[in-house]
């Protein structure tokens, strides 16, 4: 069971004991409607703040969240004191939707791709921290092989993945265990899925604007040339290789290429995505704003997702000992300047096995064919001649076709 699931059970206990809620569907439906506010805040004020890695950015959160009077003022009077975005936050303001539905756009999810961030292998501890000397491989995390892991102390697999660093969202940092996915969780061995090339792929399928266009769209300046896309000079003499302009270099190619910023995880590009559509998602939905309340969380329920802060945040201490909790290391744990962030953020234990092949997500490696589309069937060739060729495509040829078996 994960651990939101856990946390979603606290919640129903909670609520049946102080609200004497005895209805199991409204039970379920109001937990589950606090467990999803108590995410939210914890992807805004924590997991956004540690991702950016600037003070600035952390202010800017916390004030979507509790406005300009800050959490200061709700703590005085145990609720917002009035029903607006500047001064309380957008919890319980107004809904505003801006007179378009909600919706999760394409490039939202295309900046979403982060697949780099997950590490290819976990040290395993037991639940004081110690290290165990052997190792997890993310292959074997991947479907039903994964069931038998989640069994362990549940301390000890806190300790294994609080401890694993994450990934720093640039090129040569794909995991090598998505880029030859045995679709058929059989024991074959087959390498069926590419996940590097299919995201490549879904952009171009699903109409995603490329790098340049993109920026445009966001009146940000366009990029003049490949090299003022990076620093990198092996990588601007590899995207030479594969585009023969800037305009035409793939969305995920030029967000992972771009120079980031100063202790930011990815791209600048790829922020202010993020930067539009944060507050969007809570505007637009009426149980963060008009129905933000009593009637439809109850007190307790406010109470559960309003006051709890920092490293309490996460539900550990109602599921653990306390003594266990305190022993795993905070997973959204701020970094400051970029000698840390080498520290913090992993970017360098991908090299590149073939030095010949110029392509940008990593090792090599041999794929089978995925499905009866050919342009997936470049698939079944090494990924860096799969790049290239996907990469050399002219715009709008890739048909439509399912990606998967």
């Amino acid at each position: 069971m994960s651990l939101f699931a856990k946390e979603h059970n606290a919640i129903c206990a909670a609520l049946k004991e102080r609200e004497h809620i005895e209805d199991p569907e409204v039970l379920y439906a109001t937990a589950r409607l606090v467990n999803t506010a108590l995410m939210t805040r914890i992807h805004l004020l924590d997991w956004t703040a540690a991702v950016l890695g600037h003070k600035t950015t952390r202010l800017g959160t916390e004030l979507e969240w509790w406005g300009l009077l800050g959490k200061r003022s709700f703590e005085k009077r145990g609720k917002r004191r009035w029903r607006s975005e500047l001064l309380c936050g957008i919890p319980g303001s107004p809904t505003k939707d801006s007179g378009v539905p909600f919706s999760l756009t394409e490039e939202f999810v295309a900046v979403y791709r982060m697949h780099n961030m997950l590490p290819d292998r976990f040290e395993q501890r037991d639940a004081d921290g110690t290290a165990l000397g052997q190792h997890d491989e993310l292959r074997d995390l991947l479907g039903p092989k994964a069931i038998p892991v989640l069994k362990r102390d549940p301390a000890a697999l806190l300790q294994t993945f609080g401890h694993a660093t994450a990934g720093v969202v640039s090129l040569r940092n794909f995991p090598l265990a998505l880029r030859a996915m045995n679709l058929h969780n059989d024991d074959g061995g087959r390498r069926d899925l590419d996940l590097a090339a299919v995201d490549i792929l879904r952009c171009r399928e699903l109409g995603v604007p490329r790098y340049n266009d993109l920026r445009r769209g966001l009146h940000m300046a366009p990029k003049r040339s490949i090299e003022d896309l990076t620093s990198d000079a092996e990588l601007r003499t590899a995207i030479h290789d594969l585009y023969e302009d800037i305009d035409e270099v793939d969305l995920l190619v030029g967000l992972y290429a771009e120079d980031r910023p100063t202790n930011c995880v990815f791209s600048d590009t790829a922020f202010r995505i993020f930067l539009l559509m944060a507050p969007r998602r809570m505007l637009s939905d009426r149980f963060f704003t008009d129905d933000y309340d009593v009637e439809h969380y109850t007190a307790t329920g406010i109470d559960w997702v309003e006051n709890n802060h920092g490293g309490e945040l996460l539900p550990l201490p109602r599921l653990l000992a306390p003594q266990i909790v305190e022993r795993v290391p905070w997973p959204f744990r701020l970094i400051e300047g970029d000698a840390h962030l080498e520290g913090q953020f992993n970017s360098g234990w991908k090299q590149l096995l073939d030095p010949q092949l110029e392509h940008f997500f990593g090792h090599s490696q041999a794929v089978g064919t995925v499905s009866d589309c050919k342009y997936m069937r470049l698939c079944s060739r090494r990924l860096g001649n799969t790049l290239t060729a996907c990469c050399r495509l002219k715009r709008g040829c890739l048909k439509r076709q399912p990606l998967f078996l």
